[in-house]
């Protein structure tokens, strides 16, 4: 603030400045993340101190970040790790991933309620209103945070020689009737009139669950914050991550 003081005048504008600062980080790591490959460990330091400053409660993150910047700095770096090193950055990424999707979900615990009474009350599209506090979630600083580990995990698990699952949205028990679907944008709107579990080989992130399904599992690794990920969490529904094709395709075979 001292530094800024000769060119800005007042808190409405530094609040202008530090929106403007967000968006700008967020475009960044959008186009920078995708394109990084193992070097996207670079990013998650700065994005995660991000989220921290602009986070009101941010302990568990701020332990998250002191965990990442206590691991080799040739890890946060992206650079060649052995076994033991991917094993505990995977236990930090495994602990940051928990912190944005409770920092996620205690967002949209807060909004939606509001978001609800007030988009009945001026009778605005209910796609709109259930999907406010969601898209709020996604313009967040803890956004590009998701973006960055989602992106860099499969390069940790591999390192670390870690299983073939990794769950989502956990729930204790899931049973149903276990139904083969290419992808799931394709059946999105499909009723089940018995609890179903689809194994899905294509999940970009953006599908709604259909109705009457107690479950996900696929090939493809959904960001955390993203459409699917945030709704199974709010709907108590399993979502999970099978990177080994030999174990889905045994799968596929019941």
């Amino acid at each position: 603030r001292t530094a800024l003081q000769g060119q800005v005048v007042g808190d409405r504008d530094m609040l202008y400045l530090d929106l403007a600062l967000e968006r700008a980080v967020r475009s960044a790591a959008e186009q920078g993340v995708g394109s990084a490959g193992p070097r996207v460990s670079a990013f998650i330091g700065p994005l995660l101190e991000n989220l921290c400053i602009s986070a009101g409660d941010n302990e568990e993150l701020c332990y998250c970040l002191k965990a990442w910047r206590s691991l080799p700095h040739h890890v946060q770096q992206g650079d060649h790790m052995s076994k033991e090193e991917a094993l505990q950055a995977s236990a930090v990424v495994d602990r940051m991933r928990r912190a944005v999707a409770g920092q996620s979900d205690a967002i949209s615990n807060r909004l939606q309620p509001i978001a609800t009474g007030l988009g009945r009350a001026l009778e605005c599209d209910r796609w709109a209103v259930e999907l406010f506090a969601e898209e709020v979630v996604r313009g967040s600083p803890a956004f590009a945070v998701s973006l960055a580990l989602s992106t860099l995990e499969p390069t940790i698990r591999s390192a670390a020689e870690l299983g073939s699952w990794q769950v989502i949205s956990p729930v204790e028990t899931v049973v149903g009737r276990l139904q083969l679907v290419p992808e799931l944008h394709s059946i999105q709107d499909d009723v089940y009139s018995e609890p179903t579990l689809l194994l899905s080989t294509e999940v970009t992130g953006e599908e709604e669950i259909p109705q009457g399904c107690v479950g996900v599992v696929t090939p493809n690794s959904p960001d955390v914050l993203s459409h699917i990920a945030v709704r199974a969490r709010n709907t108590r529904t399993l979502l999970a991550t099978c990177f080994d094709a030999s174990e889905l395709d045994r799968s596929e075979t019941w």
